[in-house]
């Protein structure tokens, strides 16, 4: 089946959601059409607990100030013109949010209850409670039903991008409900696919969130960059043998939460001058620390100062999530623990989110924009996907809708199996990629951990290539591509910076 379209979008989440009713509606004209791996709603952005950061109504709070926080988080290896491009238009994607209906918590004067979170000067986060991606989607989902020349397209997973020498011209997807393979033949392709956080073991992304737009990107040619900087968010909720896993957001140590080790302890005064407040990548290296130490598995998160009250009126969903696991937030300590979160590298772009590859456009996770450097600031990653798909919307003002797509030639190898045998060969090869990277390429590196990881995936690479090529195949093949980038750029890396930390390099001067 083939289906053509003038816009078409991978991912479902806030990047793509905005970028798609941003074009919908100011080109009628125009078909968008965006495919999803799930639900419209399963994303990345979906699970976002703390928020949007910015410059808005705080007196004492300033442009500058954001800027400097972001600066100073990344160990100076952001790009300062996109960070103070991003920062500046921040005002104004909120004004659009608030202008589709997107609501955000007040405080009892009125004013908008803004928060902090680690290595923020202030408080400048825009939340709706601890659930501010479900409140982006559901909003943004609603903008979109009275457009007519949009279509989204669920549980439909991406497979492979076409491309025709150094152009994109569409894409190979499999719909699972219909189970129809669909040639998608667009002028332009967005990857807003999300994350890989399912790279790792224990992580706080969604089962979606495989890498796949980042591994088509990379067989299409496109520049991988930074790859290997991946965040692990400090407070995730530790559970034992529990490899989902769920976030306690950044905000309750912003609202006075303190991390404790297993002796009791208060801890980060040893690490930062921020101490709890420090920046992510502070944070999660000395919860590893103090764990190695104790050799227990996790430390703990004092809520007291809080209150089990005040608590459940500021987080209701951590709050509920935490008491499904028999803890009372604000009576008894949570168990946390790091577990990998956001990938700060990609598709490297420009500032319109344009690729090397002509017609491909990547934004969100997905994309390598300069932003973030080697450490992402909190809340800051749902801003910069508003912008750069507001960017890429703008971009299209330049791009020549009127030609004719269409696609040179173009064939894919597709097994349709659901043998037992293979989709068990699939979920253990799927299992033992996660366990090594867990291992060898988490938040502390060595040279020879990721000597051995190399050598590892090798083997697992030659297992993979031997299978039938189904869809799983294809998300197996995706997982195993960016950790095998995420090793090779590792070993490529001279220097520690940010997330980044191997024990046997230098640390960046900054």
């Amino acid at each position: 089946m083939q289906i053509k379209t003038d816009v078409l979008i991978i991912g479902s989440g806030i990047a793509g959601l905005f970028l798609a009713k941003k074009t919908a509606e100011a080109y009628p004209e125009l078909s968008v059409v965006v495919v999803t791996k799930n639900t419209p709603s399963e994303s990345n952005t979906f699970y976002a607990q703390g928020g949007i950061a910015t410059v808005y109504e705080n007196q004492n709070d300033t442009i500058e100030k954001h800027i400097e926080d972001t600066f100073l988080a990344s160990d100076g290896t952001c790009d300062r013109n996109v960070v103070e491009m991003v920062i500046k238009k921040a005002k104004t994607v909120l004004d659009e949010l608030l202008g589709i209906g997107v609501e955000f918590d007040r405080d009892e004067s009125g004013s908008y209850h803004l928060a902090r979170e680690g290595g923020h000067s202030e408080s400048r986060i825009f939340h709706k409670k601890d659930q501010t991606g479900k409140e982006l989607e559901e909003k943004m989902l609603l903008a979109l039903h009275h457009l007519e020349n949009l279509r989204i397209i669920s549980h439909c997973t991406a497979l492979e991008l076409i491309t025709n020498g150094n152009t994109c011209e569409g894409l190979w997807a499999y719909q699972s409900i219909e189970n129809q393979l669909i040639e998608f033949c667009s002028k332009v392709v967005i990857i807003a696919a999300g994350g890989a956080g399912q790279v790792y073991s224990i992580t706080t992304n969604p089962a979606i969130a495989t890498g796949d737009g980042v591994a088509m990107a990379y067989r299409a040619k496109a520049t991988i960059r930074d790859i290997e900087l991946v965040q692990f968010h400090p407070t995730a909720f530790y559970e034992e043998a529990d490899e989902h896993t769920f976030l306690i957001s950044e905000a309750v140590r912003g609202a006075g939460a303190l991390l404790r080790n297993e002796k009791g302890e208060y801890f980060m005064e040893k690490y930062h001058l921020l101490k709890d407040l420090a920046p992510r990548d502070i944070v999660s290296r000395a919860i590893s620390s103090e764990i190695n130490k104790s050799k227990k598995a996790c430390v703990y998160l004092d809520c007291s100062s809080i209150g089990q009250e005040k608590f459940a009126v500021l987080f209701p969903h951590i709050y509920q999530s935490c008491f499904a696991k028999g803890i009372v937030p604000g009576r008894d300590l949570i168990p946390v623990a790091p577990a990998a979160h956001y990938f700060c590298g990609g598709v490297e772009t420009g500032v319109n989110g344009e690729t090397a590859v002509k017609n491909l456009y990547a934004c969100g996770e997905s994309a390598r924009t300069g932003m973030h450097g080697a450490n992402r600031l909190a809340s800051n990653s749902l801003l910069e996907a508003l912008v750069f798909a507001g960017n890429i919307f703008e971009s299209f003002a330049k791009v020549d809708f009127s030609k004719e797509n269409k696609i040179q030639k173009s064939t894919i190898e597709f097994a349709e199996t659901d043998n037992p045998k293979v989709l068990a060969e699939v979920s253990d090869l799927k299992r033992e990629i996660q366990h090594l990277m867990t291992k060898n390429a988490g938040i502390v590196k060595t040279n020879s951990l990721l000597s051995e990881a190399q050598k590892e995936l090798v083997v697992i690479g030659n297992k993979i290539g031997d299978l039938p090529k189904n869809p799983q195949w294809y998300e197996l093949r995706n997982i195993y591509q960016i950790a095998s980038l995420i090793i090779s750029h590792s070993i490529a890396r001279k220097q520690n910076a940010g997330v980044y930390f191997n024990k046997d390099l230098v640390n960046l001067a900054v």
